[in-house]
């Protein structure tokens, strides 16, 4: 008796065998398409930013090809909900509406600061913010808990570097954003009166790709998150996050 295999079954054979730390991919494209929005120093362009540099690693040793596209962030979300991307990044639990789906291990702790000029009184806590007008970037996904307090006005940006300027400028009484973010702004901003307290976060928020809610999609972020608990092992994953410092 005869018995008659097809390549595509040798070679799903012989890749589950060289690659036994993930669960197996190779029926599926390993191109993986993810749309981003641009944070400084976090995703930048399709090659550059701490993220990206953080996605195309584990992607890498997970047998993935990452292709990376930044777009406006409400853009990036409409085609992520319409399937046009595998993936979407950073999402953090604050993202509102909510989109289900398989997502990695955190990639990092989202922490906002409050910038302020230089004299005023640093704001520590959310509470601390009631009758201020605050200064925010529309193209995050900004926390809820600082959204929904009705006793505090908001001043709408889209550009970091902007929003830095006008506080500068006294626009408004304090800037909240991310570290990393803020500070690259501010030195882009080319303004050297604002200052901020790093002991004092006022959220702090995980961060990680999302996935499509699909088979592959649940592929996919277990076979990077898996990659990632590498990187984090071997300390790969925290020597990239500190060359952002």
């Amino acid at each position: 008796m005869k018995m008659h295999f097809s390549y595509g079954w040798l070679n799903l054979l012989f890749f589950s065998l060289i690659s036994p730390s993930f669960a197996d991919s190779t029926e599926l494209s390993n191109v993986v398409t993810i749309a981003g929005y641009d944070i400084p120093k976090m995703v930048e362009t399709s090659e550059k930013g701490l993220f990206v540099e953080l996605i195309n690693e584990a992607g890498r040793r997970a047998g993935y090809q990452v292709k990376v596209n930044v777009l406006p962030a409400k853009r990036a979300v409409v085609q992520f909900r319409k399937g046009l991307y595998d993936g979407m990044f950073p999402m953090t639990g604050t993202f509102r509406p909510v989109i289900e789906g398989p997502r990695t291990h955190t990639m990092y702790i989202k922490r906002t600061f409050a910038f302020v000029r230089e004299g005023a009184d640093i704001p520590t806590s959310i509470d601390e913010l009631k009758n201020y007008t605050v200064g925010l970037n529309a193209q995050y996904d900004n926390d809820e808990r600082l959204l929904n307090n009705d006793q505090i006005k908001f001043v709408w940006g889209n550009d970091d570097i902007a929003m830095m300027k006008m506080l500068a400028a006294q626009r408004f009484y304090t800037f909240i954003v991310e570290e990393r973010s803020g500070l690259k702004a501010l030195k882009n901003a080319n303004v050297n009166n604002i200052t901020y307290n790093s002991d004092y976060p006022l959220t702090e928020t995980e961060a990680y790709v999302l996935f499509q809610n699909t088979d592959r999609g649940e592929l996919i972020a277990l076979n990077i998150s898996r990659a990632m608990a590498q990187m984090k092992a071997d300390g790969s994953f925290a020597r990239i996050m500190r060359l952002g410092h």
